[in-house]
């Protein structure tokens, strides 16, 4: 390509948020800790229904068992085990299609476990310009 550059997605992620939204059709936006940053004994929700959320992951930060899933009634005989000091959940789109939109619950074996949530979620494109 020669003369201008195309205009970036974003000047921060460089040719990454370009490749990004060329895949989903707009920019992609990470939401840290948008619900909570901490599980307790206690179904807590970590992700509320987001039908544009394209990626997630959860890390159990604390050195308790904390259990990860798609539905409030999360346990340690029901749901994704997130191991101490580091046990993780990875959702993409690709793998597990419509439940990384669902809403996720967290809960742990001890209370003010700490956790880090993130999600990826697809941004509407920009509207054309109108023609003059």
């Amino acid at each position: 390509m020669h003369g201008s550059a195309a205009a970036r997605v974003s000047h921060t992620m460089g040719k990454l948020a370009d490749l990004l939204a060329a895949n989903f059709g707009g920019p992609i936006v990470g939401l840290v800790n948008r619900e909570i940053t901490t599980a307790g004994v206690a179904a807590t929700r970590v992700f509320r229904l987001d039908a544009d959320r394209v990626g997630a992951t959860i890390v159990n930060l604390s050195a308790n068992k904390v259990y990860a899933a798609p539905f409030a009634d999360v346990s340690a005989t029901k749901g994704f085990l997130l191991g101490p000091n580091g046990g993780q959940l990875v959702l993409d789109y690709r793998d597990d299609f419509l439940t990384v939109g669902a809403e996720w619950y967290v809960r742990a074996s001890k209370a003010n476990s700490a956790i880090f949530a993130i999600e990826l979620v697809a941004q509407a494109a920009p509207a054309p310009a109108p023609a003059l």
